[in-house]
């Protein structure tokens, strides 16, 4: 197998002869949104009919696009390639967004495939504690929890205040999914959970799940909103001051495909 190291080293320049310009980058990707006439490419890159039509001239030669009527399209090539400069941008612009946060925190907990699949959180805030409002983050999930239609979470740790949101809502008639540690479970099933807890053992609407292996995050997926909250780099310390929040589909969606991962490794449990 050829390594890409080796593949790039022989497509170098090509590539550089895309990455490196402002103009096809910003091409590709608003032709990703869908087909544009000359004027709205001139609207789009703030750039000049003669700036512009070389570069166009140059993707049409590389068949990454293809003029139909009087509008520039991609290409299925061009389909293919924008998807990747696409990610690659989303991941860039996440990364760089939120370089201290991530810097700060541990990532393995999550898992490889979510990992890879991080350009999805692109589209994200950081919600943090400070010296002002010193309750921002433990506010913000009581108000995710109680808009909720329905609750998936994992957590390795559990608070009495958000527990007892949860179970309110559980209450109302919303489905919510918990997956916790061992650990975890024995807590609940102690003071002051565990009078709290009896309160939904009649209600079919909760599922609990634990897990056998180490949780080293806090995740929420609500049917509007994504709280990811993480552990720091010393692996013990989870850090309840600030947290990764997203309303994106996109990040929804990334957040329930880590629930499941987890879900499915996981076995339920009764209260």
């Amino acid at each position: 197998m050829i390594s890409p190291l080796f593949a790039y080293n022989d497509i170098r320049l090509g590539l550089e002869s895309i990455f490196r310009s402002r103009l096809q980058m910003q091409i590709l990707l608003s032709l990703g949104e869908g087909c544009k006439t000359l004027s709205d490419l001139r609207t789009i890159t703030g750039s000049s009919s003669q700036a512009i039509i070389p570069r166009i001239r140059a993707l049409e030669k590389r068949s990454f696009i293809s003029a139909q009527k009087y509008q520039y399209c991609l290409t299925p090539l061009g389909r293919i390639f924008e998807a990747k400069i696409n990610e690659i941008t989303r991941l860039f612009s996440l990364l760089t967004n939120h370089d201290t946060f991530w810097q700060e925190h541990y990532l393995e907990g999550i898992p490889e495939q979510s990992i890879k699949e991080m350009s999805d959180l692109y589209n994200s805030q950081i919600i943090a504690d400070t010296s002002v409002e010193i309750f921002q983050v433990y506010a913000h999930y009581q108000t995710a929890i109680e808009k909720a239609k329905r609750i998936h979470w994992i957590s390795s740790m559990i608070s009495p205040g958000h527990l007892q949101y949860v179970i309110s809502q559980v209450i109302e008639g919303v489905p919510v999914e918990m997956i916790i540690t061992a650990e975890v479970e024995m807590q609940l099933r102690a003071e002051p959970y565990a009078s709290q807890l009896s309160q939904m053992r009649a209600c079919s609407n909760y599922i609990q799940y634990i897990s056998d292996n180490p949780l080293k995050f806090g995740l929420m997926v609500t049917d509007t909103e994504l709280i990811l909250g993480l552990y720091k780099q010393d692996m013990t310390t989870f850090d309840a001051s600030s947290h990764f929040t997203s309303h994106d589909s996109q990040a929804l969606s990334w957040g329930e495909r880590v629930f499941t991962h987890f879900r499915s490794t996981s076995r339920a449990c009764s209260l």
